[in-house]
């Protein structure tokens, strides 16, 4: 039986008046994200009243302190699945809050002499999950920059505005986190993965294609190929797949850092300082090992190989029930592998089919 649990503790002060409607509020958000079984209450007299709930994941108690526009909450639940923070985060936005003093427990570990070489383990084969996503996507932006710099011209520009937008759509991502998260962090880091192998692995081979459609669409003297009207839709498509990896690159580490809070704050903060180290890889990576010894295209399949392999890895942690997307995996993943054995055939097919033929 899986004991592992967390323990929620928070003390709340209020700016404005702690009363009933002020209580229901609190809450009707544990009604709506919690098993309840059972309810009790117990007001006290002349004031003050404390709230038990009996939960299918274990307990929650409340405590009310009217006089002082003070009340505290008290958490457990054995699912560490349950994102007990989103849960207070919730509560707080219908608050008018002073002060806030809160706390996030993991509980249910064994002890270390029994545990301890599989919780490192366990924490290595994150760091490790960590430092490979972060650079697989620094070397999806830089191997769009260099397909840019061939297409576009002026490589300078197409490597600082390309990192640029990567960090700031990264910096989007991480702030719309709460929206597209999913409860479960397998789950939601699986098909983060998914979607920045599809993109970055194929970004090569959209950029370049997309360019020799524009070749042969253009008109001279009307839709000129170097006219403003051609070089803008270019512009765009481009930049749409780099932002499109930087905002599922800003998804991806707020998952990583929550899997590293499971196990504890000082876990948290070594992610970050992994993904850190990871992007500095990928980027000394590309210009010093793989551009100058492979293609374009072949650096596209290789890191989405390395990619989709981190999404083999964490399909394996989720429910059964979601077969389809396992076999998506499984299905991208050997579809990689057979491109990167192939891929000469498929250059020279490309080549000569799209570019010679513009």
């Amino acid at each position: 039986m899986d004991v592992s649990s967390q323990h929620f503790f928070a003390d709340v002060w209020l700016n404005s008046t702690l009363d009933d409607a002020t209580v229901k509020k609190i809450t009707s958000v544990i009604d709506k994200r919690l098993t309840v079984i059972e309810k009790y209450e117990c007001q006290f007299e002349p004031q003050g009243v404390t709230i038990v709930y009996i939960l299918a994941e274990s307990h929650f108690a409340m405590h009310v302190y009217p006089e002082h526009d003070y009340f505290t909450l008290d958490i457990y639940v054995c699912n560490r699945a349950v994102d007990l923070d989103d849960v207070f985060d919730e509560i707080a936005r219908s608050l008018d809050i002073a002060h806030i003093e809160r706390k996030n427990i993991p509980r249910g570990n064994e002890p270390k002499r029994k545990t301890g070489y599989h919780e490192k383990e366990s924490l290595s084969t994150l760091y490790l999950i960590t430092f490979v996503v972060a650079a697989c996507s620094i070397l999806y932006e830089l191997l769009m920059a260099q397909a840019l710099s061939a297409i576009m011209g002026n490589s300078v520009l197409r490597y600082n505005l390309t990192i640029g937008t990567y960090i700031a759509s990264m910096g989007v991502g991480a702030l719309l986190f709460n929206r597209f998260k999913l409860e479960d962090k397998y789950l939601g880091l699986t098909y983060v993965e998914l979607f920045l192998c599809l993109i970055g692995g194929f970004s090569p081979l959209l950029i370049l294609s997309f360019d020799a459609f524009l070749h042969k669409v253009a008109f001279p003297g009307v839709f000129s190929y170097h006219g403003s009207v051609i070089q803008s839709v270019s512009f765009l498509f481009n930049h749409f797949l780099i932002l499109a990896v930087g905002f599922l690159s800003g998804l991806e580490l707020p998952y990583l850092m929550s899997m590293g809070k499971e196990k504890s704050n000082m876990a948290e903060k070594r992610v970050l300082v992994v993904d850190y180290f990871g992007t500095l890889f990928g980027a000394l990576l590309f210009p010093l090992v793989l551009f100058p010894i492979l293609r374009l295209f072949d650096i596209g399949y290789f890191v989405a190989i390395l990619n989709c392999a981190v999404a083999v890895f964490l399909m394996l942690k989720i429910d059964k029930k979601y077969l389809l997307l396992k076999c998506t995996v499984a299905i991208v993943f050997g579809m990689y592998i057979l491109m990167k054995i192939y891929s000469d055939e498929i250059s020279s097919y490309f080549i000569e089919n799209l570019y010679l033929g513009v």
